[in-house]
């Protein structure tokens, strides 16, 4: 699913992505020098922007500091949004103990819109992931392929919102 994030939404994600990255300097928090640590930052701020703005969620692009592995909830199902540029095709987490959420929703940058990829659950990833080396170390990653679709999400949790 693509969103198109409007000019004040962007003007948001850019204001936080440089906060973020300014927090990440102070704290010292390193990348694996694959990408400019901005662009990354901007990048994440925009694909949980944009899953926000799918699920219509209460979210904060402006929460500064690091994350403990949860970006958002949806009742009580927490969320992790991980971010591609366009050439991204996986899931990705350093390792199996940094996906801490209940659910992860994949999203990939395409020109200026975000897609909305997949989701899975944790123990999902657990089982179906691998390990993998893209050329900057090994990771875990899970194939664009086995997540299951955005729209299933939406549903199982709007179901269980409602019963409540």
């Amino acid at each position: 699913m693509i969103v198109n994030l409007s000019r004040s939404e962007e003007s948001i994600c850019a204001q936080a992505g440089n906060a973020r990255t300014s927090f990440a300097r102070y704290a010292g928090l390193n990348n694996q020098k694959v990408v400019n640590r901005s662009d990354l930052d901007l990048l994440g701020v925009r694909g949980e922007m944009a899953v926000a703005k799918m699920f219509d969620l209460d979210w904060t692009a402006n929460a500064i500091g690091h994350d403990d592995g949860v970006d958002m909830f949806f009742g009580d199902c927490s969320i992790d949004v991980k971010t591609g540029f366009e050439n991204a095709r996986m899931l990705l987490f350093r390792n199996l103990d940094k996906f801490r959420s209940d659910v992860a929703i994949f999203c990939r940058q395409k020109g200026k819109q975000i897609e909305v990829v997949g989701w899975c659950s944790r123990v999902d990833f657990k089982f179906k992931s691998k390990e993998v080396d893209l050329g900057h170390g090994k990771t875990w990653g899970l194939d664009e392929k086995l997540l299951n679709k955005i729209e299933y999400l939406w549903k199982i949790l709007k179901q269980k919102q409602l019963k409540n």
